[in-house]
C-alpha cells in the first residue's frame, strides 16, 4: 500500500489519521464522517489544548471561530426604504404577487392537447398487431 503525502505539509496521511483518532479519543476534536470523508473540527478543550502544546497567547483565535469585520454602515435611502420598492415585497411598481403573477404564462383557457399516435411504453400493443395474441414469457 502506497503511504500518501499531503503535498502542501509533506506529511504521511496515515500520520494525519492516527494524530485525529488520538484526539478524538481524548475529546479534542470532534469527528463526523459522510461519503467516506472524516470531517474533524476542534473543540473548546482541543483549543486550549493546542494552545498550550503551541506556546501560543490567549489573544490567537481560530478563524473560524472569529467574528467577521462589519463593513461600514450602508447609507439609508432619503425615503427610509432599503429595498426600493413601494410595497411589503421591494417589488416597485410590478404588481402581483410576492414570486410574480401566477397565471401569466400557463396555457390558456382553450388549450387542449392533442396526442397523435402511440409512444413508445403505451402498453404492448405492438404485440397484438396479428389478432391479440402475446408473445410467450
Amino acid at each position: 500500500m502506497a503511504n500518501t503525502t499531503h503535498a502542501a505539509t509533506n506529511v504521511a496521511n496515515v500520520y494525519v489519521v492516527n494524530l485525529m483518532r488520538s484526539f478524538k479519543s481524548r475529546e479534542l476534536v470532534r469527528e463526523t464522517f459522510n461519503w467516506s470523508h472524516h470531517y474533524y473540527y476542534l473543540t473548546p478543550l482541543g483549543i486550549e489544548y493546542l494552545r498550550e502544546y503551541l506556546h501560543l497567547p490567549e489573544e490567537i483565535v481560530p478563524a473560524t471561530l472569529k467574528t467577521p469585520a462589519r463593513g461600514p454602515p450602508r447609507e439609508r435611502r432619503p425615503d427610509g426604504d432599503r429595498r426600493g420598492g413601494n410595497d411589503r415585497y421591494g417589488r416597485g411598481d410590478r404588481g402581483g404577487d410576492r414570486y410574480g403573477d401566477k397565471k401569466a404564462g400557463g396555457p390558456g383557457s382553450n388549450w387542449k392537447p392533442e396526442y397523435a399516435g402511440r409512444g413508445a411504453g403505451r402498453g404492448r400493443e405492438q404485440y397484438r398487431s396479428d389478432g391479440g395474441s402475446t408473445p410467450a414469457q
